[in-house]
C-alpha cells in the first residue's frame, strides 16, 4: 500500500509517536496480523462500484460509488467526478480482487496515482486509510489515526467544493433570470414604444385637424367642384350630340333604332368590340409594319383607330340617349312639359341630362353627414348605367356600320315584318310619322322647312 503523500503526512507521524505509546503500537500491530476478511461481495455496474467486507470478528465495512458520492458504511465521505480517475480506480480494484487472495489485493492497492486530481486523489487516500484502519481493527473507521488538522482541511475542501458548485449554479440561475429580465424589458419598451408612437400620431392629427368652419368650406368647395365638373362634362356631352345631330342625324337615328330594337345583341356585340380592341390595334400595327409604305402609316394607324373606335362609342351613346330621353319624356313629367317631344335635339339632350344626373346629385348626397352613403351607391349606379349604354351603343353602331345602314345580321321573315310593322314611338304614343302628311303635301307647308326639321 502506498504511504499517504499529503503535506501533513510528518506532522502527524510526529504527533502519533509522540501521543501514542510503544505498547498502544504493538496491540495495533497484533491487531492487525490476527483479523482477517472472512466474506465479501462485490457489486460493479457503469454507474456504480461497491465492495462489502466482513471480518473475523464481526465486523462489517460497506464502500459504495454511486451518483457521484462515495459512502462507507452509509455515510457521505466525499464526492467524485463520474467515469472519472476514482471511480475508474475503484472498478480496477474491485476487479482484480476474485483472481486474487483480497487481503493481498487491498494491501497491494495503489489509489489513483499522482496522475488523478488533487480532490479525487485526497478521496482515494481516505478510503486507503479506512481500509488500514479496518484490517487493523480500528473502531472508528474515519477519523482513528487521523489528525485533527487533517480531517478538519478535508472537510474545509468539501465545504468549498460544494460552496463553488452552489456558487456555479447560483450564477447560472442569475444569468437565466437576468436574460428573462432583459427580454421582458424589452417586450415592454417596445409596447412602450407603439403607445408613444400613436399618442403622436393622434396629437399631430389634432394638431393639423382644421377648423370646423375651415372644414365646412372645404366641403362646400369640393362639392361645388365636383357638381361643376359632371355640368361641364354634361355640356361637352350636349355641344358634341348637338354637331353629331346637325351633320349625321340620319346615323344617330338608326344607331337608336338597332339599340331599341335589339338591345341585347348590342350590348353583346359592344362587349366583344371592347375585348378585341387591344388585340385589333396590335394586328393592324403588325400588318403595317410588313411593308415599308406601312411602317410609315403605323402612327397614324395607332392615333386614328382609337380615335375612330371612340367616335363610333360616343355615336352609339348618343343614339342610346335618344331612347332614354325618349322613355323620360313619356313619363310625363311636370318640369318636362316644354320640351318638344317632336324634336330629336330635345329628346337626346333630355336622355343625355338623365343620364348625368346621378353624377350631379351624388357630390351633393356626399356633403351631408348621414347620407354620404347615398351618394356613393348614387354614382355607383350611374356609373353602371352609363358604361351598360356605352356598349349597347358601341355595338349598334358596329352592328350598323356607324349608322350607315341596317343591322348586319337579319333576322327571320317574321320577325323583320314584326320589327317593320311597329317602332319604339308607336310603343310611347308618339306614332307621328302615320299621323303626319305627306312630304308634297299642301298640309306639309314649305318643303325647305320640312327638310330644315328633319336635319334638327
Amino acid at each position: 500500500m502506498q504511504p499517504y503523500s499529503g503535506p501533513f503526512v510528518p506532522i502527524a507521524f510526529l504527533l502519533t509517536a509522540l501521543a501514542v505509546p510503544v505498547p498502544a503500537t504493538a496491540e495495533v500491530r497484533a491487531a492487525t496480523q490476527e483479523r482477517e476478511i472472512v466474506s465479501h461481495s462485490i457489486s460493479r455496474s457503469s454507474r456504480e462500484h461497491t465492495l462489502a467486507i466482513g471480518f473475523n470478528d464481526g465486523a462489517e465495512m460497506t464502500i459504495a460509488f454511486a451518483n457521484g458520492v462515495v459512502t462507507l458504511n452509509g455515510e457521505a465521505i466525499g464526492r467524485y467526478e463520474p467515469g472519472g480517475d476514482a471511480f475508474r480506480s475503484w472498478g480496477d480494484l474491485l476487479a482484480d480482487i476474485p483472481g486474487t487472495a483480497i487481503d493481498r489485493t487491498l494491501v497491494d492497492w495503489n489509489p489513483g496515482g499522482d496522475a488523478s486530481p488533487e480532490a479525487e486523489a485526497e478521496l482515494l487516500a481516505r478510503i486507503d486509510r479506512a481500509l488500514e484502519r479496518a484490517l487493523a481493527g480500528a473502531t472508528d473507521l474515519d477519523s482513528a489515526n487521523e489528525p485533527r488538522e487533517v480531517r478538519s482541511i478535508t472537510q474545509r475542501t468539501d465545504e468549498a467544493r460544494q460552496s463553488a458548485e452552489a456558487q456555479r449554479r447560483a450564477r447560472e440561475l442569475a444569468e437565466a433570470v437576468r436574460t428573462q429580465t432583459a427580454a421582458a424589458t424589452q417586450r415592454e419598451m417596445r409596447a412602450r414604444i407603439r403607445e408613444l408612437e400613436a399618442e403622436l400620431e393622434r396629437q399631430v392629427r389634432a394638431a393639423n385637424r382644421p377648423e370646423p368652419w375651415v372644414q365646412a368650406l372645404r366641403r362646400v368647395a369640393q362639392t361645388t367642384g365636383d357638381v361643376l365638373d359632371a355640368l361641364l362634362k354634361f355640356l361637352l356631352a350636349c355641344g358634341a350630340a348637338l354637331l353629331l345631330t346637325r351633320y349625321g342625324g340620319d346615323r344617330v337615328d338608326r344607331v337608336a333604332n338597332e339599340a331599341a330594337t335589339r338591345p341585347l345583341r348590342s350590348m353583346a356585340a359592344g362587349f366583344a368590340g371592347g375585348i378585341l380592341f387591344v388585340p385589333a390595334l396590335i394586328l393592324g400595327i403588325a400588318a403595317l409594319a410588313v411593308t415599308l409604305i406601312g411602317v410609315f402609316l403605323i402612327p397614324f394607324w395607332v392615333v386614328l383607330f382609337p380615335l375612330a373606335v371612340f367616335l363610333a362609342g360616343f355615336l352609339g351613346y348618343v343614339g342610346v340617349s335618344h331612347n332614354v330621353g325618349r322613355w323620360v319624356l313619356n313619363q310625363n313629367l311636370p318640369w318636362l312639359e316644354r320640351v318638344d317631344r317632336t324634336r330629336a335635339t330635345h329628346v337626346r339632350l333630355t336622355g343625355l341630362a338623365a343620364l348625368a344626373l346621378p353624377f350631379a346629385a351624388a357630390p351633393l348626397l356626399k356633403a351631408i353627414p348621414l347620407a354620404g352613403w347615398l351618394g356613393a351607391v348614387l354614382q355607383g349606379a350611374g356609373s353602371l348605367v352609363s358604361v351598360l349604354a356605352g356598349m349597347a351603343g358601341l355595338g349598334a353602331a358596329i352592328l350598323t356600320r356607324g349608322g350607315r345602314e341596317g343591322s348586319l345580321w337579319r333576322g327571320d321573315p317574321v320577325e323583320e315584318e314584326f320589327e317593320a310593322a311597329w317602332s319604339p314611338d308607336d310603343i310611347d304614343g308618339d306614332d307621328l310619322a302615320a299621323d303626319a302628311p305627306p312630304a308634297d303635301s299642301p298640309e306639309s307647308g314649305d318643303g325647305s322647312r320640312n327638310e330644315d326639321e328633319a336635319d334638327s
